[in-house]
C-alpha cells in the first residue's frame, strides 16, 4: 500500500473534527459518485422538470435532509438507500448548483485544490473519457498519483458536502424553518 501524503491526512483532519473517518467518508462518498456518474449518463439529454420556489426550497431541504442522513447512517444501510436518493436529487438542477459550490471549495484548498476539481470534473461531473489512462492523461497524473489523488478529492469532496449540509441545516433550524434532524443532539427551536 502506498503512503499517504500529507494533503490526506489534512483532509483526515478534517474529517474527524466532523466525525467522521476519512475512508468511511471516501466509502460514502463513492456510493454516491458511481451512482451520480451512471445516473448522470443515462439521463444526459432528459429534461429538467420546471419548478415552484418552494417546490426547489422542499426539494433541496430533503436532499440536504438526506445528505446527512446517509453520512450518518453505517455503510450497509446507505447501499440500501442510495439508489433511491440519487433518483431523487438528479431530478433538480440545483443539486448541479451545490456540486458547483463544493468544486469552487475544493479548488481552494492549498496548492492541490485545481488538481482535485479537475480531476472530479474529468472523472465524475463532466466526463468526456471512457477510460482511465484517457482521464489520468487529461489530469496530467501518473497511474499512482492519480488514484491517491482520486481518493483524497473525492474525501474532501464528501465532507465538504456534509459540512455545506450540516451549516445550513443548523441556519434553517434556528431560524424554526425546519424540524430538528434527528442526528444533532438538540432541537435548535428549543
Amino acid at each position: 500500500m502506498a503512503e499517504k501524503s500529507l494533503d490526506y491526512y489534512r483532509i483526515a483532519a478534517i474529517c474527524k473534527t466532523q466525525g467522521f473517518e476519512a475512508d468511511d467518508v471516501f466509502k460514502k462518498s463513492m456510493l454516491l459518485f458511481d451512482a451520480f456518474r451512471n445516473e448522470k449518463f443515462l439521463r444526459n439529454n432528459v429534461e429538467q422538470p420546471v419548478m415552484t420556489d418552494k417546490e426547489k426550497m422542499e426539494h433541496l431541504n430533503k436532499v440536504r435532509y438526506k445528505i446527512l442522513d446517509l453520512f450518518w447512517r453505517p455503510m450497509k444501510q446507505n447501499i440500501e438507500d442510495m439508489r433511491a436518493f440519487i433518483n431523487y436529487a438528479i431530478t433538480s438542477p440545483l443539486v448541479d448548483d451545490r456540486i458547483d459550490l463544493a468544486l469552487e471549495e475544493i479548488a481552494l484548498f492549498r496548492d492541490i485544490g485545481q488538481i482535485y476539481r479537475k480531476l472530479l470534473e474529468t472523472y465524475y461531473f463532466k466526463a468526456k473519457f471512457e477510460n482511465d489512462n484517457d482521464r489520468m492523461a487529461a489530469c496530467g497524473l501518473s497511474r499512482s498519483r492519480f488514484y491517491a489523488r482520486r481518493e483524497e478529492a473525492v474525501t474532501l469532496f464528501g465532507i465538504i458536502m456534509w459540512s455545506m449540509a450540516k451549516r445550513k441545516e443548523y441556519e434553517y433550524m434556528a431560524k424554526g424553518m425546519i424540524q430538528c434532524h434527528p442526528i444533532f443532539p438538540f432541537d435548535a427551536n428549543d
